[in-house]
């Protein structure tokens, strides 16, 4: 299976750049890293998806079958076993009201689903820029692209999948070294 890794970044290229080698390094034979610099800044929000549709549509040119999505704050402890089939998949979080989301540091989309997802343009609605899709971030007020993504899944039917190689500290334990490739944010 092909992978595209995408590591967005905003004014941490040295480490977005460390964990690029690294990924390249672990899979050095079926994969393509593309590094993604939000510049001009378009993760802010007057610009609601575009940052996702952005990184998105430049993954596809890649011609992969999957793309992952990881943040250049993640550890990467080794390489998976195997990535999953589903269309996304990730650290899964439910809500109260049933919802879920792909949450930060790394998750994965199949080409199919995200070719689905650009060629719709829903990541371009207006309705993702108001404040409801934003957070506060380094006293900037930036948009919320987990939840923009998993709201552009729900209104196409997309389901996501949890992926047990995926550890977010925030929300899971306990960390296992064995089961886990993926650690967000990196543990030192």
């Amino acid at each position: 299976m092909s992978v595209t890794f995408v590591i967005n970044y905003y004014q941490n290229k040295d480490q977005a750049t460390m964990l690029g080698i690294r990924l390249a390094q672990l899979y050095p034979e079926q994969s393509h890293v593309l590094l993604v610099e939000d510049n001009p800044r378009i993760k802010v929000m007057e610009h609601g998806g575009e940052w996702t549709q952005r990184w998105l549509s430049m993954a596809l040119n890649g011609g992969t079958d999957v793309i992952i999505k990881v943040d250049p704050d993640i550890q990467v402890t080794r390489a998976v076993a195997s990535f999953p089939t589903a269309d996304v998949f990730g650290s899964i979080l439910t809500y109260m009201d049933g919802s879920t989301q792909c949450h930060g540091g790394t998750f994965g989309i199949s080409r199919a689903t995200a070719q689905n997802i650009v060629a719709t343009e829903l990541l371009l609605d207006e309705k993702y820029r108001t404040p409801e899709y934003t957070y506060k971030w380094n006293g900037e007020t930036v948009s919320y692209q987990d939840k923009i993504f998993a709201d552009v899944c729900k209104r196409l039917g997309i389901k996501m999948e949890r992926w047990s190689e995926v550890w977010m500290q925030h929300h899971q334990s306990p960390y296992d070294e064995k089961q886990h490739a993926f650690i967000h944010p990196r543990i030192s």
